[in-house]
C-alpha cells in the first residue's frame, strides 16, 4: 500500500468519525441471512453474498460493542428513534429461516448478548418453496456443463471455479430478467438440464418447526415473518399481498403459540415496493415492516414504521472497514461504488 493510498484511509477515517453524527443518524438494522464457519460458505459470489463468516460476524458485532452501540429488538425500536441519544441504536435481523440461524449465529448473540429477529418464509420450512438461489448452485457443482434454455440453447462449462461463476450467472440473469414469470425459467432450466424438479437443498438448510419452536423460546430471540412463499410483492394484487402477509402471520403464531408482530418484505428494495404497502401491512396485523432500503435510521423513520431501512453486509468479500462505514452512513451516501456494492446484495432478500 503507496503512502498516499494510506494517508488517504487516515483522512477518511478522521472525516467519518467527525461526520459520524450526520451520517449514522439514530443507527441501523441489520439485514442478513446465514452464519456461517468460513470453510462451510458457498464456492459461488452470489449466495455466497449471504453467508457471513462466523469470525466475521463476531469481528462486526464486538466492534459495535466497543463504539458503545446499543443493541435493540424490534419490539419497542420504534419508540427509541425519536428520543434523545447519542448512542447508535443496532437491531439485527437475519431473512428466511436457516437452520444456522439457531446453530451457529444464536450462540454468538449469547456471547455478545444481542437480541436479533429471524423473519420466517413458511414455504421454505415446509419445503414447498424452492430456494432457487441454492439450487442454481447444486446443479452446477455436479456436472460438467449445463444448459442455458433458449434458441438455440448454450452450452456452459462448469469445469472450473471461473466457469461456474460465469454459468451461474448467466442463468440468475435469465432468471431475474423473467420477473413473474419465473417459476417458469426455472422449470425450462431444470428441464433443459435433465431434471423433472429442482435439485435438492443441502440437507438441514433451513430449521425445522420444533427448531423454530425452540429458537422463539429464547430470550433473545424475535419471530417476524417473511411472507408465505417468498414472491416480490409488486407483482400481486393488493388482495394478494395481504394475503401473504396475514397467511404467514397466522401460520407462524399457529405453530410458534406467541404473537408475530414484524414483516419483512422479500426483496424489498425500492422498486420491488408495491402501492399502499404500508396500509396492506397495517392491514395483515403487522406493527412494523422493514425493507432492504439501505439507509441508516433517522427519527422520522418513527412515523414510516412499516418501511422501515436495513442495511445488508455482504458475505462475499468481507471487510470490516467496509462494514464499518456502511454501519455509519458515510459511503453510502458520498461513495456511489459503495452504494452500487450495497444495492447489489439485495438480490435474494
Amino acid at each position: 500500500m503507496s503512502v498516499v493510498h494510506r494517508v488517504k484511509q487516515a483522512v477518511f477515517r478522521r472525516l467519518r468519525r467527525l461526520a459520524g453524527p450526520l451520517t449514522h443518524g439514530r443507527g441501523a438494522i441489520l439485514c442478513q441471512h446465514r452464519v456461517l464457519p468460513e470453510s462451510e460458505k458457498s464456492p459461488i459470489s452470489v449466495p455466497r453474498d449471504l453467508e457471513l463468516s462466523t469470525g466475521h460476524f463476531a469481528s462486526v458485532l464486538d466492534m459495535l460493542s466497543r463504539q458503545g452501540c446499543e443493541f435493540v429488538p424490534l419490539d419497542g425500536l420504534t419508540d427509541r428513534l425519536s428520543q434523545a441519544g447519542r448512542r447508535r441504536l443496532i437491531a439485527v435481523t437475519l431473512d428466511d429461516g436457516y437452520r444456522d440461524n439457531l446453530t451457529v449465529a444464536l450462540p454468538l448473540f449469547e456471547r455478545f448478548g444481542v437480541p436479533f429477529t429471524v423473519y420466517i418464509t413458511p414455504g421454505l420450512l415446509d419445503g414447498t418453496v424452492d430456494p432457487w438461489w441454492y439450487s442454481l448452485q447444486t446443479l452446477l457443482l455436479g456436472r460438467q456443463t449445463a444448459i442455458l434454455p433458449g434458441s438455440p440453447p448454450t452450452s456452459l462449462p462448469c469445469d472450473t471455479p471461473a466457469d461456474r461463476e460465469a454459468a451461474y450467472r448467466a442463468l440468475y440473469r435469465q432468471v431475474v430478467d423473467a420477473g413473474a414469470g419465473r417459476l417458469a425459467v426455472l422449470e425450462a432450466i431444470w428441464r433443459a438440464n435433465g431434471l423433472d424438479a429442482p435439485p435438492p437443498a443441502a440437507p438441514g438448510l433451513f430449521l425445522t418447526w420444533d427448531e423454530l419452536r425452540d429458537l422463539a423460546a429464547h430470550p433473545l430471540a424475535t419471530i417476524g415473518a417473511h411472507t408465505l412463499t417468498h414472491p416480490r410483492l409488486i407483482w400481486l394484487d393488493p388482495a394478494g399481498i395481504v394475503a401473504e402477509l396475514r397467511g404467514s402471520r397466522e401460520r407462524l403464531e399457529q405453530e410458534i403459540g406467541r404473537p408475530v408482530r414484524h414483516v419483512a418484505y422479500p426483496h424489498g428494495s425500492e422498486r420491488d415496493m408495491p402501492p399502499g404497502i404500508a396500509q396492506l401491512a397495517r392491514e395483515a396485523g403487522f406493527e412494523t415492516g422493514t425493507t432492504t432500503i439501505p439507509r441508516c435510521l433517522s427519527p422520522s423513520d418513527r412515523d414510516r414504521v412499516w418501511t422501515l431501512p436495513r442495511k445488508a453486509l455482504p458475505g462475499h468479500g468481507e471487510d470490516l472497514d467496509i462494514a464499518d462505514r456502511m454501519l455509519r452512513g458515510w459511503d453510502d451516501r458520498f461513495d456511489p461504488r459503495l452504494r452500487r456494492r450495497l444495492e447489489a446484495t439485495k438480490t435474494f432478500c
